[in-house]
């Protein structure tokens, strides 16, 4: 299994070509292995408005901010 490093690396790395289901479910990933990762939960929540879902995108903003 690879680290949370490696996993949010991989998961940006989709983020930044569009691919936002994908990195999603890397995001989720690293949220496994570091429940709380604000950067993990940042990302997460961007992607989510991104691909135009504000209302999910919210809570994963609101815990990486807190």
């Amino acid at each position: 299994m690879a680290d949370s490093q490696q996993l949010l690396q991989k998961a940006r790395e989709h983020h930044q070509q569009g691919q936002f289901q994908e990195a999603q479910q890397l995001y989720l990933q690293v949220l496994e292995q570091s429940p709380g990762h604000p950067d993990a939960l940042c990302m997460l929540g961007i992607t989510h408005l991104q691909s135009g879902n504000p209302a999910t995108a919210l809570p994963f903003i609101e815990k990486a901010v807190q």
